[in-house]
Parts: structure tokens; C-alpha cells; sequence
């Protein structure tokens, strides 16, 4: 039974992230829309090839291939087996389709059973699980497919999007509610620490977009940085293990990016810093039961 669970989670997963890459073009093609409505300059070759999604209504958008339009078939759809046997490319022009899509349908599979095999607060196939804890499990997986969107959109243009992040937030307060009021319930302690949590990251990398004037980190960072502390555990300890794992990330991805280009990033470099807080966030929700029963041990 917990095979058949396991397998149908990794399935759901990888569905949702092709329907979580296919959403991540179409936002661009919306933002790209606005700016050049705007009167802003945008990339002529990168809106020769959205244009057509932005023009699209909703009720009639169809997956296509960017580069010759062609309407993808259900069979062209299949989580990771289409992406194989076509080789990462179009059945029609056979240009390549990229590794995002592959990459993401594979990761999300996995986070998926990852997260019903690590979940935290409950054994969900046990009888013990309430109505309420479900409910949790759920809008965790919708919160990762978010945040699927977000990374993916952050690694290709360093940018977050801001309808998304209030979004994301917003469903990230009721994961907090359910999650925390359930167990402890409102209280002086429970406020303080989220007030302590939310200094601690969105108010520090706040701090640092504004005295910075977005060079240092952008406003997307500080912004997203609030529904991920809605994420974990209300303890500000666990909130200041994110801080560090994410920047110990992004430290590391930049050293070997100099090392595999033999070159120094420029002052100027763009780094897009929304998917090492992701990172990071996700172990240590799936991690902070171990962390804390070690640090209860250390003291």
C-alpha cells in the first residue's frame, strides 16, 4: 500500500512541476507584456518567442513548443518518460526543450515522496492522522510547487515575481496557523517568536536591499524570505539555521562558478540568491527534528 502511495505521489509531483515550468513562461510572456506596455525595453528575441503565450486566453491555452508553436499532445506530456524518449527535443522541429522541465519533473517527484516519508509532525499513513494534519500535508505540496515556480523563474531571470510571492505568503500564514496554533495555540511566546524569526531574515536581508538599493540583495529576496519563515517551525533558532545554510549555499555556488569559469564574478554580478533561501528552508523543515533533539542534547 505505502509502494502504491509512494509511486502515485512521485507521479503527482512530476505532473505538477511540468504544469509549475509551463507556468513560469507564461508569467514571463505576461511580464514581458506589461513592460513593453509600459514603454520599457525588452529583449526582442525573448518576446519573438513568448509572444504568442501572452496572447493566448486562458481558456484556450495549450502547451507549445516556443520554437516552432507546435500544440503538444497528451502522449508529448507524459512526466519524464516523453522528455526521454524524445530525447529533450520537439517531435515536430526537433529543436531541444531544455533540461528544465526534466530536472523539475524529477525533483518535485521526489520532493513529493521525500516529504510523506520525512513529514515531521505526523506519520500520514498511520491512523493517528487527523483531518487537520492532511490538510497540512496538502498545502505543503502546493506550497512546493510555488515555490518550484519561483525558483526556476528566479535561476533564469533574477527575478521574483510579485503576484506570486503574496501568493505564496498567503498560503504559507495558513500552513503557519495550522501547523503552530494547533499544537501550541496563541500565546505572548508564539508571537514573540515569529517577531524574532521575521527580524532575523526578511528584516535583515530588508535591511540590506534598502541600504544597499537592491545591489546587495534584491527586494524579491526579503519579500519571499517572509512566507518561508511561515514555512518551518515558529523557532527563531531554526529561522537563523536558514539564514546561514543559505548563504553558505550561495557563498558556494559563487566559489565554484569562479572556478569552473576561471574567472571572478564582476562587483555588478546578479546572483540569484531566491533559490539557495528555498534550498535551505526545505532541509531544515525536513531536518529540524534531528536539529533540535541536538541541540536539546548539546545543552
Amino acid at each position: 500500500m505505502i509502494f502504491i502511495i509512494l509511486i502515485g505521489l512521485f507521479l503527482f509531483g512530476a505532473v505538477l512541476a511540468s504544469f509549475a515550468v509551463a507556468q513560469v513562461w507564461r508569467i514571463r510572456a505576461r511580464q514581458l507584456k506589461h513592460e513593453m506596455e509600459s514603454g520599457e525595453e525588452v529583449d526582442k528575441t525573448e518576446w519573438k518567442k513568448l509572444k504568442s503565450l501572452a496572447r493566448v486566453k486562458q481558456r484556450d491555452d495549450r502547451s507549445k513548443c516556443l520554437h516552432c508553436e507546435y500544440t503538444l499532445r497528451s502522449y508529448d506530456l507524459i512526466p519524464v518518460v516523453s522528455w526521454l524518449s524524445l530525447g529533450g527535443k520537439c517531435r515536430k522541429c526537433r529543436k531541444p526543450i531544455g533540461a528544465t522541465e526534466f530536472v523539475a519533473e524529477i525533483t518535485l517527484g521526489a520532493l513529493f515522496v521525500a516529504s510523506f516519508l520525512m513529514w515531521p509532525l505526523v506519520n500520514l499513513a498511520g491512523a493517528e492522522a487527523s483531518a487537520l494534519q492532511i490538510v497540512s500535508f496538502i498545502l505543503w505540496l502546493i506550497l512546493l510547487v510555488i515555490l518550484t515556480i519561483l525558483f526556476i523563474y528566479d535561476m533564469k531571470w533574477s527575478l521574483l515575481p510579485l503576484n506570486l510571492m503574496l501568493a505564496f505568503i498567503a498560503l504559507s500564514a495558513v500552513f503557519w496557523i495550522i501547523n503552530t496554533t494547533s499544537v501550541v495555540g496563541f500565546g505572548v511566546e508564539l508571537i514573540a517568536n515569529l517577531l524574532i524569526s521575521m527580524a532575523i531574515l526578511p528584516g535583515i536581508y530588508w535591511i540590506l536591499n534598502t541600504v544597499s538599493r537592491g545591489t546587495w540583495v534584491g527586494s524579491g529576496d526579503w519579500i519571499t524570505s517572509i512566507g518561508l519563515v511561515l514555512m518551518i517551525p515558529n523557532s527563531p533558532i531554526l529561522t537563523a539555521f536558514v539564514l546561514f545554510l543559505s548563504n553558505f549555499l550561495g557563498t558556494l555556488f559563487i566559489v565554484t562558478s569562479s572556478m569552473i569559469k576561471k574567472e571572478s564574478l564582476g562587483r555588478g554580478a546578479r546572483i540569484p540568491f531566491g533559490p539557495f533561501l528555498i534550498i535551505a528552508t526545505i532541509l531544515i523543515f525536513f531536518t529540524y527534528p534531528y536539529i533540535m533533539n541536538f541541540l536539546s542534547f548539546s545543552v
